[in-house]
This record gives structure tokens, sequence and C-alpha cells, in this order.
């Protein structure tokens, strides 16, 4: 423990060894002594309200909170005595009288952190008067519900929405008996600024705040929990998902991934799971009805790659195909001919190819520069972030866009201005060398930005690869680049899509921009959909359709956005590809883990691809052999790609 000095107590009547600046409750749940609490999450800011985790200070003529005490050294200190089991029990039960526990009715029955220390403490009955009011419950929003009869003010909900999703949608309202958990003060989580990220949910210790999907499906501990990577967007964050009887019940954050720590967003937690249509079971020719053999179904692949040889051929994948049907699909291009090229079915490919920037460099900014992106719409997590760095950390926010983005409202700054008019502004700010009088500034604005050039402050710049309507990509040309490369500033490049690096690094040149098949006829079109059911990508799926001779689907689900297709093979689900890899935005290779087992005879994306490819050319039907095997291999791979192309672009 080099750097931190070491303080020791004596707990219980044993000597306990922890280290400065922990609170009492650290050092004892440490040494593996659990002291009860409510309010208190290890993730939050301490407001020492439940007073469960009360303990004896030799000294103190009072009993202290353990949770927002300093350890000293030399402390003794007694945390289940018969004086502090009693007065636990008490707080327990003015806390069971003050609304309605009742919970055979709770849906958090079994998994109620209330109910738990109730037995705990051996609590039967309570010696209080009931007052239980009668309490509206809040169901407006799609996903979760909220229980003001179950609550139990703790405010750990409060705390989560204001110090980790940055919104501060939640606070306490009215007074006494009165108190509740307020949404906007006194509205409805369907009409709110709610981002429906779901942490308020997984934080609440009691059923007052409680997900309407998994509702009476099963306990945590009744679940069986895995790990994976969500397959939102770019950002990578941790899942655990938790299921029963081949089934996803629930999807909450995982807290010991480090990238997001147990926060999650609306896409990852809900929306990934909210599929209610039918599975394709068996592959067929032509319309719904018309089930067929899977021999069957591959040799009219052949015929098709036949009667379209000569004509370019197109494989279509989504951006959150994994590392290894990347890998697939370069081994069926190689089948397929020099005529034939991959594309992304639902997102541009990014001006740059290779990672740009850490979350850390967000969390550690002192100014914040966000040009011409929205990472709330595109990276939920990572706008999370930018919030809690502007309202916790006082770091500036300058908003660079012409459009209106969910951040504006936290902006110190908003500017109308071009990308290139942004780098010859921080020219001008870092080294007064730009002198362009069409970028006029009021007075109240140009002091902000004096103030935000002053001094060692740190900045980054924030960009994405989502074109403009003017279809613009790249952000900052290489002159303004190079005049800003002294200057105390970082880049972060928000890749849209899960893992659009990953495939770009994997295709390389074979991959190119969807837009320019759009309207212009070509041969054979293999889409690659699986389980994403979004309506961008179903529009341009069937608008790459009309263009080809032939189509073949590879989806998991029925849908009647999909075309009628030549042939359909079914593939797994996200849920069911496991295990394989995905790289995010900053180029951290992320496993994905198969959650379920796939259907009988269904095969993962990558897999349903080499059977095409040793369809159509049976000496590649072990693949190219490129395909790296574990971690550290991949890294390698990824890292060579990565540095040929950026030695290529300082040429």
């Amino acid at each position: 423990m080099a750097g931190e000095k070491l303080i020791n107590l004596n707990i219980n009547g044993k000597p306990v060894e922890g280290k400065q600046g922990q609170t009492i409750l650290e050092v004892c749940r440490g040494a593996g002594i659990e002291i009860p609490t409510l309010c208190y999450h290890p993730n939050l800011s301490i407001v020492g309200g439940c007073r469960m985790c009360m303990v004896e200070v030799e000294g103190s003529n009072k009993l202290l909170a353990s949770c927002s005490t300093p350890a000293e050294d030399g402390m003794v200190i007694l945390t289940h005595t018969e004086k502090l089991k009693e007065y636990r029990r008490l707080n327990l039960e003015f806390l069971f009288s003050e609304r309605n526990h009742i919970c055979p009715f709770c849906e958090s029955s079994g998994a109620c952190d209330l109910q738990n220390l109730g037995y705990e403490h051996n609590m039967e009955s309570i010696r209080v008067e009931y007052l239980a009011p009668q309490l509206e419950t809040d169901l407006s929003s799609p996903y979760f519900g909220l229980d003001h009869n179950r609550c139990i003010l703790c405010t750990r909900c409060i705390r989560t929405c204001d110090e980790i999703e940055g919104i501060h949608t939640l606070d306490l309202v009215s007074r006494g008996g009165k108190t509740v958990v307020g949404v906007d003060l006194h509205g409805e989580f369907g009409t709110s600024t709610c981002t429906s990220c779901g942490a308020c949910v997984q934080v609440c210790p009691t059923g007052a705040l409680y997900d309407k999907m998994p509702s009476y499906r099963g306990r945590p501990q009744d679940l069986e929990s895995k790990s994976t990577t969500c397959p939102g967007c770019g950002v990578g964050c941790g899942l655990t998902v938790q299921t029963r009887y081949e089934q996803i019940i629930r999807v909450i954050g995982d807290e010991a991934c480090p990238i997001n720590t147990g926060h999650t967003c609306r896409i990852g937690r809900y929306e990934s799971i909210s599929y209610e249509a039918e599975r394709i079971q068996r592959p067929r020719l032509g319309a719904k009805s018309d089930s067929t053999d899977e021999n069957t179904v591959l040799a009219k692949c052949k015929t098709l790659l036949s009667k379209t040889k000569g004509r370019k051929a197109v494989i279509g994948l989504t951006s959150r195909a994994t590392l290894e049907t990347g890998f697939e699909a370069k081994a069926l291009l190689k089948a397929l001919g020099d005529n034939a090229v991959a594309t992304l079915l639902d997102v541009d490919l990014p001006p740059s190819t290779t990672p740009c920037g850490s979350y850390d460099k967000i969390m550690d900014a002192d100014v914040i520069w966000l040009v011409d992106c929205n990472p709330a719409r595109s990276a939920p997590v990572l706008a999370s972030m930018v919030r809690r760095q502007v309202r916790k950390r006082a770091a500036k926010l300058i908003v660079c866009s012409k459009r209106r983005t969910d951040l504006d409202k936290y902006a110190d700054i908003k500017l109308e201005l071009t990308p290139s008019d942004v780098a010859k502004l921080m020219a001008q700010g870092f080294k007064d060398k730009c002198t362009d009088e069409s970028i006029v500034l009021d007075s109240p604005r140009k002091k902000t930005l004096d103030q935000c050039f002053s001094g060692s402050l740190k900045h980054i710049v924030i960009t994405s690869d989502r074109p403009d309507r003017h279809g613009q990509l790249q952000i900052f040309p290489k002159a303004e680049l190079e005049s800003l490369k002294d200057a105390n500033l970082d880049f972060f490049n928000i890749s849209v899509g899960t893992n659009t690096l990953g495939l770009s690094a994997v295709l390389g040149d074979q991959l190119v921009n969807r837009k320019d098949f759009v309207g212009k006829p070509f041969g054979l079109f293999i889409a690659c959909v699986g389980d994403d059911m979004s309506e961008a990508l179903s529009l341009t799926v069937r608008q790459l359709d009309a263009a080809s001779e032939a189509t073949v689907l590879l989806a998991s689900y029925e849908s009647e956005h999909n075309p009628i297709a030549d042939v359909t093979l079914p593939v797994s689900t996200w849920w069911e590809e496991g295990p394989s890899h995905i790289v995010n935005m900053t180029g951290e290779i992320r496993e994905v883990e198969s959650i379920l087992e796939s259907k009988a005879g269904i095969r993962t994306t990558a897999a349903t691809m080499r059977c095409l490819t040793a369809t159509f050319d049976p000496d590649l039907k072990d693949g190219t052999g490129e395909l790296p095997h574990g971690n550290r291999a991949i890294e390698d791979f990824l890292k060579n790609v990565w540095k040929e192309r950026k030695a290529a672009s300082n040429e």
C-alpha cells in the first residue's frame, strides 16, 4: 500500500487495520464485519440518514454513524452490542410503521434490504402505531414504476439521478409525513426530464422503484447471472444479465466493469431486450410459408451466386456484428470474388478508423468542447460523464453546433459555429494566431472564453462520426490541427455504432459506405441484420434489396420491414452470439458472452457465414486462417492495423 498511511483500530475486541481517509464503515466492511445500512451506497455521497449503521466508539457519549465518521488511529469500536441491536430494531419499527411495507404483496419481497434487516433483527411485530398513508403510484414510465407507499426516503435514487446520471430529475417534495420523492417536483416520469436510464431502480433498497418487465418473475437469488457487453452503442458498457428458464428476466449494469461501474442507459437496460417479434426458426426460400431444409437453401445460394456472377456482390453488416463475424465476412468476400465488398447497414463509415481518446480524459477535463455532436443520442452513458463533470466538478462546457443538442442547457456557452470556425477560434485562444473577424462574440461569451483559455486548464474536444446534413465528417482540417498541436488539448471521437472500429480494422478497404449502392443496380446482396430491428436499418436493407438482383437475408426475427428475400437464414441474437468480441470507441476489446443457448438448428451469424463461404468456395471451408485466438492475439492484430493507418495518415 505504497503512499497510503495505515491506521490501527480495535473493533469488537480484535485488532483491525485500515487506511487513513476511510470511514468506520469502510474499515469494518474491509475486515469482513458487516454493519447494516439502508441509505449508504459506495458509489454515492454520504447522507447518514437511515441511522442503521450507528456504532459505539470509546470516548464518545453518543452513538456515531459509521458511514460518515472518519476512522482514526487507536479507535476502540463496538458494532453489535445489545444496545445497538435494540436501537436498530426500534429504528426499523419506525420505518415499517411509516408506510405500507406489507411484504407478501410487494414485487421486491425476498430481495428487499428493509425486509432482510427485519428478519436479521427478529422483528415479528412492531410496538408503534401504523401510519401507512395511502400514496399514489406513478406508472407513467414505460419501463419502471414508483410506488411511494414502499419508499423509506433514503434518497439513494435522488443522489443517483444527480451524481451518476447527472440529470437531477428526482428530489424530495413536501414536508413531514407527506414527504415523497418528486419527479421534476410534482410531475410524472412519463412527461419528465428523466432519461429512463434505470439507475434509480438499481439502487433502490425496497420495492419503491421497480422494473415493470421482470416484475414477479423471480427474485435475484432465483436467477442465473452472467456478465457481457452492451450492444447499444460504442461505449462498451458492462451488463449483468439475469435469466430464468432460458429467458432474460432483468438487465442491470455490471458494477465490476471499470467503464460504467454499474451505470447503464435506456438502450442497454431496457430496449436491448424489449423484442416481442416472432423468431425465424427455419431456413426458407421466398415467402414466410416456404420453409425448407438447409441443404436446399445453401444450394439455392450457390445458384444465386452463379446467376449474378460478374456483377458486384455486397455483404451488409450491422455495426453490432462481432469481430468473429467480421473475419468470417472477410473469408466470404474472398469466396465471392474480387468484385465483392462489404458495408455497414446502420451507420456511416467514420472519417478516422483508429480510436481517439479515453474516458479518463473526459473525467479529468477542465473545459469540454462538444463540436457538432450530441452524445445523449449516440452514447448516453458518455453524456452522463459529461454532465457529471460539468455539474459536480465545475468543468466548463462549450457546445459548438448549429443544431440543438440535449446538453445545451448545461453549457456555459453555446456557439453556432462550423467545425472549421471552432478550430480557428481555439487557435486564436491558445496561440493568438487567428484574427478571423468573421467570428463575432458578445462580451459575456468572450469573457468566459478568455477564462477558459487562461492558465493551464485541460481542454478536451469531443466530436462524432455522425455526419451533418451536408455530409461533412472531417471535424478539424490538418492545418488547424497543426496549429493546435502544442496546446493543452485532447481529442475524443465518438465512434457511432457498437463495433464500427473493430469491423473497419478487420475488413479494411473492402468496407465501403452504404450510400454508394443505394439506387445503383448490383448483383448479390447478403444482408446480415441479426436481431437489429431498427427502422433506419430496415429502410437501408429495403433500398439495397430493391437495387440487387438477388438477396440472401440473415436475420433473427420476423418483421414486416424485412424484404421478401430469395433466401432467408435464421441466425442467433446478440444474447446467443458468444463467446465473441467487439472493440469499443476507445479501442478496448470487450468480451461478448453467450447469455442464452441458441435455438435448435440456429447458428451464430459467424457460423452461418462460414457455411455460405464453404458453399461458394469449398477450399475456404475453414475460413482464411486470419482469425486471431484470444484477447492478446486480437489486441496485437488491432494495434498493428491502427499503427499502419496512423503512419499512412501522417504521410
